[in-house]
């Protein structure tokens, strides 16, 4: 790979980094809340289990300072709704 196509590449995924903080900020503002929910919230919309009842638990979670482990968040049985 030459200077050039590393260049390209490089911006590619620059380019990837700025539409993605974009859509976590659009998600933060809709949902009024922080960036980092605002990232589980686009992570859990790329999951199966993903419902409407799941993202506003995870903002009440967050209210109250709690992370939840995204890998398991509405998989186990605590967090299943």
């Amino acid at each position: 790979m030459n200077k050039c196509e590393k260049d390209e590449e490089y911006e590619a995924y620059n380019e990837y980094g700025r539409q993605l903080n974009a859509e976590f900020e659009k998600i933060a503002k809709e949902r009024n809340c922080s960036i980092q929910c605002a990232t589980n919230i686009w992570y859990l919309r790329t999951r199966a289990r993903h419902t409407p009842a799941l993202e506003a638990e995870l903002i009440r979670l967050e209210a109250e300072g709690i992370h939840p482990n995204m890998c398991e968040f509405g998989c186990t049985e605590e967090t299943q709704l």
